[in-house]
């Protein structure tokens, strides 16, 4: 499935005809594709760690240090959407400021990270779904021109968001959190 595909589907959804045939053609169809794909794209994405994304890095420190607080800074890929974590102590305090991670681990910090996927071939069939969903309710007021329609839409994406999610979930064993030294200490 490609993107022209996934963007075809949003339009029959909202009931629109002619369906594009590529997302740089000419007029104002093609163009609200061309506008609301990536961006909701990578509004999903972002918004799951879901498997088809997910992406281990090694990433080695920057020559730039923190002003104040954190002792180092590490860029992020230029792929990167989301840290969901960083392998290191448990305990250990970071946080994603700007396109780096400041933190006082020592280099390099392997993190786990939901990554900007563009190549279609690679979704998840109920992303792709759901993605679909998401931009035809975009494309249903100034198509359409319909405040009924869109919410009708807005309640099948959310759904189809929810189905894709918990499809995505059930694949893999559960992660467990690490219970700390105090917790430890009580067994």
């Amino acid at each position: 499935m490609s993107a022209v595909d996934i963007c075809n589907d949003a339009l029959a959804m909202v009931g629109h005809e002619p369906f594009i045939s590529a997302l740089d053609q000419a007029g104002k169809t093609a163009g609200l594709c061309r506008m609301f794909y990536p961006r909701r794209r990578d509004e999903l994405l972002r918004g799951h760690p879901w498997n088809f994304a997910l992406k281990r890095a090694e990433i080695a420190a920057s020559t730039d240090a923190p002003v104040w607080g954190p002792t180092t800074l590490y860029p992020l890929p230029s792929d990167c959407l989301r840290v969901l974590r960083i392998d290191g102590h448990p305990l250990t305090d970071w946080k994603v400021e700007g396109r780096a991670i400041a933190c006082n681990e020592t280099a390099p910090l392997n993190i786990l990270y939901v990554s900007q996927v563009t190549d279609t071939a690679l979704f998840d069939a109920s992303f792709a779904t759901a993605l679909a969903a998401r931009i035809a309710v975009d494309l249903a007021m100034p198509l359409a021109n319909s405040a009924q329609m869109r919410d009708a839409l807005e309640k099948a994406a959310k759904d189809a968001l929810r189905e894709a999610r918990g499809m995505d979930a059930q694949e893999g064993a559960p992660e467990f959190p690490s219970a700390d030294v105090f917790i430890e200490a009580r067994y």
